[in-house]
């Protein structure tokens, strides 16, 4: 036992006065984690915040779990929130796989718990996700049998910020899943078991349970030793590269545009560029498209093809990097923007109007939103010719009846993809969003036919006037 919570401690992530958000499934990695943290909890004065997502895969076996996993916290002095989601209902909806949707409702139940935290006045917060050291092999396996660049075989990080700005740390990656085990036998812990793992019905339930074992048993019983050693060597190479990258990156920079934590454009200095190793200047454009937030969307060939580009003696040369975004020569310049094709919003004709609400159909046609005059002349005064179409800008914000959301932090509950949202269509007067459009970026049908609205001047049986935003053209 003790050899476990040494090796939690040696990985430097856990630190006195945190407290700690904690994914807990119930299963022996996680129950490892729970109890070891819940050990040192008293000396290092920690807090710990328990999380179970309920995903609905097995209705019956997956509500007992949730109750044996609350009944376990609650032993221990840790009340756990639990999150029930439909996970298939959402796989479906959203049109990914189940395992994708759970993972996505996890780190969002968590980021949920970690924000309420920080409303609190809560510091020093950390999420905890119990990955060990046979994930860390299984995946630097899988990602050289898929096929990866260098930086693929640091395998999982211990550390990384998430969307929202949280610090995930992994203190199990270096402890075994034998260790785990021994661990929670000691303890005479009853964890919940997935009979799935045992199933080789992924392709890494199919490396564990058939390409290990029968590589431990032919060719190297150290094999998973040795694909974590490499995980470290590439990770401590790929540290050293990033600077070199940074900084030849910040060299050859023309123009940016970012948002938040988005890339929209960028301009770069194809001579100053080219003068770098091909290593470095393939690993330049890695970045560029990983800042674009593209990578999942882009593979290694990419790369290679946009490197042509700043080989080609063509100075208008250009690639595709997707159907929204494009990687284009201008002489001695490469630049990453979005497709012309693709940027509609300063395309569209919209029309501002006033209507008495005797006038307003309520059924009339087309694409529009309506709010009451006299509560938006309340807020802002005769200033509707002040409203404008456009897309996000820093420091939108949406409107409800008891507040108001950061545009940042609804879009990421609404669900829409990083590299889409730059495209959602809006009202808005100054940084107050009145209308998001309708648009496929929606996740929910009702968004997706009308868009989102402020609910500040909502029609009611008050309203004498009628404020009419509409798509025209």
């Amino acid at each position: 036992m003790e050899k476990v919570v040494q090796k939690i401690l040696d990985s430097g992530l856990i630190e006195e006065n945190s407290h700690i958000v904690l994914g807990l499934s119930g299963g022996p990695d996680s129950l490892c984690l729970f109890y070891a943290l819940d050990s040192i909890s008293e000396e290092m004065n920690l807090n710990i915040y328990p999380v179970h997502l309920n995903h609905k895969f097995r209705p019956v076996v997956a509500d007992e779990e949730q109750k044996r996993v609350e009944e376990l916290c609650l032993a221990k002095g840790w009340p756990c929130r639990s999150f029930v989601k439909d996970c298939n209902k959402i796989a479906e909806e959203e049109k990914i796989g189940s395992e994708e949707a759970g993972r996505n409702e996890r780190y969002r139940a968590f980021a949920k718990v970690a924000k309420e935290l920080k409303d609190k006045g809560t510091n020093n917060i950390k999420i905890a996700v119990a990955q060990n050291a046979n994930d860390q092999s299984e995946t630097i396996m899988f990602r050289t049998i898929r096929g990866t660049a260098i930086s693929g075989l640091s395998g999982i990080k211990p550390t990384r910020t998430d969307e929202y700005g949280n610090n995930i740390i992994r203190p199990l990656l270096n402890v075994t899943r034998d260790e785990i085990d021994e661990y929670i036998n000691t303890l005479g812990v009853e964890p919940n078991i997935d009979e799935s793992n045992f199933k080789p019905v992924y392709n890494r339930n199919r490396i564990r349970l058939e390409l290990f074992p029968y590589i431990e048993k032919n060719i190297n019983k150290g094999c998973q030793d040795a694909l974590r050693r490499l995980g470290e060597a590439a990770a401590l190479e790929n540290d050293f590269m990033d600077e070199i990258v940074d900084k030849v990156l910040k060299e050859c920079i023309v123009s940016c545009d970012s948002n938040e934590d988005i890339l929209r454009a960028i301009t770069l200095d194809k001579t100053k560029l080219m003068d770098n190793h091909k290593a470095i200047v393939f690993r330049v454009i890695d970045k560029v498209i990983n800042n674009m937030s593209l990578k999942d969307n882009v593979g290694r060939n990419a790369i290679k093809d946009i490197y042509d580009i700043l080989n080609s003696d063509n100075p208008s040369a250009k690639y595709d990097i997707t159907k929204k975004h494009v990687a284009r020569r201008k002489y001695n310049l490469i630049i990453f923007e979005k497709n012309e094709e693709a940027i509609k919003v300063n395309k569209v004709k919209f029309k501002v109007s006033v209507v008495e609400k005797i006038d307003y159909n309520v059924n009339k046609p087309g694409c529009y939103a309506a709010f009451d005059y006299v509560k938006f002349l309340a807020e802002h005064g005769k200033t509707e010719g002040n409203i404008k179409f456009r897309t996000r800008q820093e420091g939108d914000y949406l409107p409800f009846k008891n507040g108001r959301k950061k545009l940042h932090d609804y879009l990421i509950d609404e669900k829409i993809p990083k590299e889409e949202r730059d495209e959602v269509g809006f009202f808005a007067i100054g940084r107050e969003i009145l209308w998001m459009v309708p648009g496929e970026y929606f996740v929910k049908t009702d968004a997706k036919e009308k868009g989102r609205f402020s609910q500040k001047y909502q029609i009611d049986n008050s309203t004498r006037l009628v404020l009419l935003l509409e798509i025209i053209g």
